[in-house]
């Protein structure tokens, strides 16, 4: 693999397209059919806008003739996208990954972890059937080298992944399908996975990798 990214894009090899993927912004009100730039740019279809103060989320379905579309997917009283949500404190339920990924496994069921902007030192154990949400690769970091389940699946999306060795490791012979969706994998001398014995299906869609033997 390259030792650095073509033209400063992230996305710009493995066959991936180089637009930006589908984010989630955090509000405090309800989205009208005038928001139609955000943050970073012009909102997309796809994006997500989670309404805090109202406890609903919003998915963006066209922008036409200057009118944004919203459309709600979520009723009062809900949680924002997940009750594991991972942040600074009083801002998110939970201030490290691991805590929300025990919690979300503690739950008995399958369900998102949806991670705020900061960088995470933390290595993970991960649990099957928890996806970890990341509001955009470039703002979620997370540096350290993190243990799959043996078996069942788990998927990352929108996250930064760092590491001086490798992302994931495992001894066992895992059956456990592993998904990296719009995802940027940086290893200073090693690879992305670490797992010589493994069986189940690794997928690396829209994603890239920067590092000497990824």
């Amino acid at each position: 693999m390259p030792n650095s990214l073509p033209n400063n894009n992230p996305l710009s090899y493995l066959g991936v397209r180089p637009e930006t993927p589908p984010t989630a912004k955090i509000y405090q009100r309800a989205p009208t059919t005038a928001d139609i730039i955000g943050p970073e740019g012009p909102w997309r279809p796809g994006d997500i806008w989670v309404d805090q103060a109202g406890n609903n989320i919003w998915e963006l379905l066209e922008i036409a003739g200057g009118t944004a579309t919203w459309h709600i997917s979520a009723g009062a009283n809900a949680y924002p996208i997940t009750p594991f949500v991972v942040g600074p404190a009083g801002r998110a339920g939970y201030q490290t990954i691991q805590a929300a990924i025990d919690a979300a496994s503690a739950a008995g069921s399958n369900t998102a972890i949806f991670i705020q902007p900061g960088t995470y030192t933390e290595n993970l154990t991960l649990v099957s059937t928890v996806t970890l949400f990341g509001t955009d690769f470039a703002n979620v970091i997370i540096a350290g080298i993190h243990t799959p389940p043996a078996a069942g699946n788990i998927d990352f999306t929108n996250i930064t992944f760092t590491s001086a060795t490798h992302i994931l490791s495992s001894a066992v012979a895992g059956t456990c399908a592993i998904t990296f969706q719009f995802c940027v994998c940086t290893v200073t001398t090693g690879f992305v996975f670490n797992l010589t014995n493994w069986t189940g299906a690794l997928g690396f869609f829209e994603s890239s990798c920067n590092g000497t033997n990824d």
